[in-house]
């Protein structure tokens, strides 16, 4: 089943809770409480193992610290300190500005 599938089941059994005589109130905030738990405690088993596959080149981070301005400048020295998961972060947040520093790195060498 691909992944996008598997995302609309999960939304359409999310819009079924509301919609279907779900919990209401304290109920359903405790229900999505849950649910977000759940979806944590997930993402960090998905973020460990694609920190392993995709982590950020030690070249490419200090191009961005020593040709970054000030906030890509700063980026570049807390990526170099992050744990897997917290690189993964990053990546995710800010992968644009990685990948144009990683294509400088690139037609570089």
């Amino acid at each position: 089943m691909s992944a996008d599938r598997i995302y609309a089941a999960v939304v359409a059994a999310l819009n079924d809770a509301e919609e279907l005589g779900g919990p209401e109130g304290p109920a359903y905030v405790d229900l999505m409480v849950r649910v977000a738990q759940e979806c944590a405690k997930r993402c960090g088993v998905a973020i460990s193992h694609v920190g392993r596959e995709r982590s950020a080149d030690p070249d490419v981070l200090d191009l961005m610290e020593r040709q970054g301005g000030g906030f890509v400048s700063a980026l570049a020295r807390a990526w170099s300190r992050a744990d897997s998961e917290n690189s993964f972060r990053l990546m995710a947040a800010f992968g644009a500005i990685y990948d144009r520093y990683a294509a400088q790195a690139r037609s570089a060498s």
